[in-house]
């Protein structure tokens, strides 16, 4: 028991380790850490966020038949006839609502510097 107590023991002992130093391997020769740098992901990750909410606030002020075409099309990827089943109304009147609404959308992501 004395035997498995201490070897419990030194399972949970964390032994700290430098970054800066290099690690030694079996056969004594010492080998550099590289550790990835994601410092590029986490800023395009930022920016996809950021984005994302910008289209948010965008569909939000949109006129609720402009925001329901645009969720239905292009987030949930419905086709035009079950979004026409959906709301009820006919395929040319989700076009053109699609139509509109992008429009609008690209306008505003223009004004704000969004896009190009």
């Amino acid at each position: 028991n004395v035997c498995l107590d201490e070897l419990r023991r030194k399972k949970r002992r964390i032994v700290p380790i430098s970054i800066d130093e290099p690690l030694a391997t079996r056969e004594g020769s010492e080998v550099e850490k590289e550790f990835e740098d994601h410092s590029a992901a986490v800023d395009i990750l930022y920016e996809q966020k950021e984005f994302s909410e910008q289209i948010q606030f965008m569909l939000n002020e949109m006129k609720p038949e402009h925001k329901t075409v645009v969720v239905l099309r292009d987030i949930m990827e419905l086709t035009y006839e079950e979004i026409s089943s959906v709301l009820n109304c006919s395929v040319g009147t989700v076009k053109s609502r699609l139509s509109r609404a992008r429009s609008v959308l690209r306008k505003k992501l223009t004004d704000r510097e969004l896009l190009p």
